[in-house]
């Protein structure tokens, strides 16, 4: 395999975060089925279309989360979402979920979270359901439905604030566990490869991770194929008896 045809990652401390081993243990995140960008008041519409492949899956979980900002004034539309199928479509919202939660008001039934009118950049939206980051919302699915479509944006309530709302959706099918920005998240070399989207023809090589590396501050590769480092352990006048 030539050089090409490799991607060498380097998995370092400014990339792991300092999560214990036994909270890593504790709970590794499934891959959503699928996510949107980070959707914000400058993002076209204040929406993004979201499809996601549910064969098989006996539960639906929709998941909001607040783009990384806090979650003020994050008040999200799950708009127009169905099932898809064998069966033909099915509105989502004429199934009853099995449990809802949103950090702020109430989880409603075309209504948004305040309980009022559902709106995305202006225009009613015909069904769907209100929330609010950070939000958990799961149903239990029906035979018959191999995809999920819907279209996640912010709701007028929350972008007429002007206090710069931002919200992200996921689709997920096994439980997606605590969310938002104190959430655990595994970080360990090995979650990280897998969770990478590599192109055909194009092979991902995991060969160095810490504590191999540490603290690397440039990277570069030979004629010969070797990589070469250079690590900064200490910085200025904060030694830390690693010379």
């Amino acid at each position: 395999m030539s050089l090409l045809k490799h991607i060498f990652c380097f998995l370092t401390a400014a990339v792991l975060s300092s999560l214990t081993a036994s909270s890593l243990l504790a709970f590794t995140p499934p891959k959503p089925a699928a996510s949107s960008p980070v959707i914000t008041t400058e993002t076209p519409g204040l929406s993004a279309k979201i499809e996601a492949n549910i064969k098989g899956a006996k539960n639906l979980y929709l998941v909001v989360t607040d783009g990384g900002n806090g979650y003020g004034s994050d008040w999200a539309d799950w708009a127009e979402p169905k099932l898809i199928g064998p069966k033909g479509e099915m509105k989502l919202t004429d199934l009853k979920w099995k449990n809802a939660s949103a950090d702020w008001g109430n989880v409603g039934v075309n209504k948004n979270v305040n309980g009022g009118d559902m709106k995305i950049a202006g225009k009613p939206v015909e069904f769907g359901i209100g929330t609010h980051a950070n939000s958990v919302i799961r149903f239990e699915l029906p035979e018959g439905y191999d995809k999920f479509v819907a279209r996640g944006g912010i709701d007028n309530g929350g972008s007429d604030q002007g206090m710069g709302s931002s919200v992200q959706f996921f689709v997920y099918t096994e439980a997606p566990g605590p969310i938002g920005q104190n959430a655990p998240v595994d970080r360990t070399p090995e979650s990280a490869v897998a969770g990478l989207d590599v192109a055909d023809g194009v092979e991902l090589k995991l060969f160095a991770a810490e504590p191999m590396l540490l603290s690397p501050s440039n990277i570069d590769i030979d004629h010969l194929g070797r990589v070469w480092v250079c690590e900064v352990v200490n910085y200025r006048r904060f030694a830390n008896g690693n010379n």
